[in-house]
């Protein structure tokens, strides 16, 4: 329907003005929405993360005044690992020779691991943990593995499910992304 304004001017060009404002307006919408959609997913992915980390101090091993939580990381990559040199385990922790030094030193102290030369090059030294050591990582992954249990048992098997699954998935992202090697 055409309503002729002034002899020859048609509604068609103030129409097709007014539906190009229209679309824009939509367009500007949608981004804001769009915007306001990535600052929530932000924010949801942000409290998650808290919420992880929040989950994993309850679970992380207790503390004590004989062990840091690097001499009780450094224990625990020797339990994973096995037996490895002075450099090897600083690389593997991602510390300094010399904070491994200083580890090391008062785990042996402890009598928790065992420092030893190789006899063909004595710059060398190799870790391991003794069977002390060995208990305690042990003990500690007993205390965790209760822990999460006790917290698991508290969901449905739907619920425990998806969660395996969601995990699952963390998991396998985190390898592709090269976490955790």
């Amino acid at each position: 329907m055409h309503l002729a304004l002034s002899g020859s001017l048609s509604l068609d060009p103030l129409r097709k003005q007014l539906n190009l404002r229209i679309i824009d307006l939509n367009i500007k919408t949608f981004d804001i929405q769009m915007r306001k959609d990535t600052v929530h997913t932000y924010m949801e992915t942000e409290h998650l993360a808290e919420e992880l980390l929040t989950l994993t101090r309850i679970i992380r091993p207790l503390r004590t005044a004989e062990m840091t939580p690097q001499q009780y990381w450094l224990m625990r990559y020797l339990d994973k690992h096995g037996p490895a040199s002075l450099g090897e385990l600083a690389h593997g922790l991602g510390i300094s020779p010399g904070s491994a030094t200083t580890a090391c030193k008062r785990l042996e102290k402890a009598e928790l691991i065992t420092r030893q030369r190789r006899t063909d090059d004595e710059r060398v030294v190799h870790i391991a943990l003794t069977e002390q050591g060995e208990a305690l990582i042990e003990a500690g992954r007993k205390r965790r593995r209760t822990v999460l249990m006790s917290l698991l048992g508290e969901l449905s098997a739907e619920e425990q499910e998806q969660l395996q699954h969601l995990i699952g998935r963390l998991l396998e992202v985190a390898e592709a992304q090269g976490f955790g090697e």
